[in-house]
């Protein structure tokens, strides 16, 4: 009767411990896409901020007068 009982509870932790194995799984591999995602907008992030550094530099060495681009300079080194 004993023996009964714990081969009982034993098969009910293991199944209960299957089932958090594969909710954590489950879990585990949405966090990855997330990540996937994040790490992708970061990415084109870095090149959007780049180009738009290389816009500034460009605009800020082809305006006309040197007034002008002491005005823009200390703005493009924030």
């Amino acid at each position: 009767m004993f023996n009964k009982r714990l081969i009982k509870t034993l098969k009910a932790t293991i199944n209960s411990l299957e089932n958090d194995l594969e909710n954590e799984k489950q879990k585990n591999s949405y966090l990855t896409k997330d990540l996937v995602i994040m790490i992708q907008n970061q990415t084109r992030s870095r090149k959007r901020i780049i180009d738009l550094e290389n816009n500034i530099e460009f605009l800020t060495n082809n305006l006309g007068s040197r007034k002008l681009k002491e005005l823009v300079q200390p703005s493009h080194q924030n």
